[in-house]
C-alpha cells in the first residue's frame, strides 16, 4: 500500500490543539481496565501493559501480523553453513501478543540443516 493511501502518513490532515490538563478517564473505563485498586504508578504500569497484552490478543490474526515487522524486514541477511537461507522454508512466524512476530528458525524436521563447528 503506498504511503498517500495511508492517512497517518499525513500530519497536516489533524488539528493540533492546545490541552492545559489531562482529560479525566471515567470511573467505570478505571474499573473495567482494574485501575480504581491501584494507586503504586509502577503497579498502574504493570496492569497497563497486561491489558494492553490482552487487548493485542484479541485482535484478528492479520491485524497482529499486520502491526509487527515482516521476516523480510525482520532479517537482512541469513546464511546456513555458506549457504542462503530460504526464507519461506526456513522460518516459520510465531504470533506472541507481547512481542509481535517472532520467527524460528530450522523448525522444519523435512530439512536437514546441520553444522558441524559451534559459532
Amino acid at each position: 500500500m503506498p504511503k498517500d493511501d495511508i492517512r497517518w502518513w499525513k500530519p497536516n490532515n489533524y488539528a493540533i490543539l492546545s490541552i492545559t490538563r489531562s482529560p479525566t478517564t471515567s470511573l467505570e473505563l478505571a474499573e473495567a481496565f482494574g485501575m480504581t485498586e491501584r494507586q503504586d504508578p509502577a503497579a498502574m504500569t504493570a496492569k497497563a501493559k497486561e491489558n494492553l497484552i490482552f487487548m493485542v490478543a484479541a485482535l484478528s490474526f492479520e491485524t497482529r501480523r499486520n502491526l509487527s515487522y515482516t521476516l523480510e524486514e525482520f532479517v537482512l541477511r541469513c546464511s546456513f553453513n555458506s549457504e542462503d537461507c530460504n526464507l519461506e522454508r526456513d522460518f516459520k512466524l510465531h504470533m506472541d501478543p507481547e512481542y509481535g512476530n517472532c520467527y524460528t528458525f530450522n523448525f522444519n524436521d523435512s530439512v536437514e540443516l546441520k553444522n558441524s563447528r559451534a559459532g
